[in-house]
């Protein structure tokens, strides 16, 4: 019995340090936890599109900013990533080796109160199942100016490459 009470405790004890320094959601910036909620979501089963309602709650405003979201595949997800930038995630998961990436990273700008696009993502990720290391496809466009969450981003113009952060 004794010997199971040391790695028990070591687990309980780095659970608990993990879930006190876990940092939460920060969407605006101002260290204070925000939340995405998906409010709903329609598949058109002809062609496998996808229409998701989205609410964000800020810390930093009083109402919530709810957007639809749109995706010509069945796949359409919502996230923050651990440097607060907001992900619009569109990949196809049907396979693990033969997934396509493809999504968009919005930062939140408080000059026009609004997520505007930061760059997209595209491409075919490394087949760890076949060895492969890196990938052999990835295409990744930065853009400049404010094209708003749930605005159309086939609008918007990246940023040649020379000039990309």
């Amino acid at each position: 019995m004794r010997r199971y009470f040391a790695p028990y405790s070591l687990l309980v004890l780095l659970l608990t340090s993990l879930s006190v320094w876990a940092v939460p959601d920060d969407l605006d910036g101002d260290g204070k936890p925000d939340r995405i909620k998906e409010v709903s979501q329609s598949n058109t089963k002809d062609t496998f599109e996808t229409t998701k309602k989205v609410s964000i709650w800020l810390s930093s405003h009083n109402e919530p900013l709810t957007v639809m979201l749109t995706s010509s595949s069945s796949d359409l997800d919502v996230y923050a990533s651990n440097e607060g930038e907001l992900i619009v995630d569109r990949s196809n998961s049907s396979s693990r080796d033969g997934a396509e990436l493809d999504y968009s990273t919005y930062l939140w700008h408080p000059d026009h109160q609004a997520f505007c696009l930061a760059a997209t993502t595209s491409g075919i990720p490394a087949n760890q199942l076949a060895g492969e290391v890196s990938p052999s496809h990835m295409e990744v466009e930065h853009y400049t100016g404010c094209l708003k969450l749930g605005e159309d981003e086939s609008q918007a113009v990246p940023v040649p490459v020379s000039k990309a952060p």
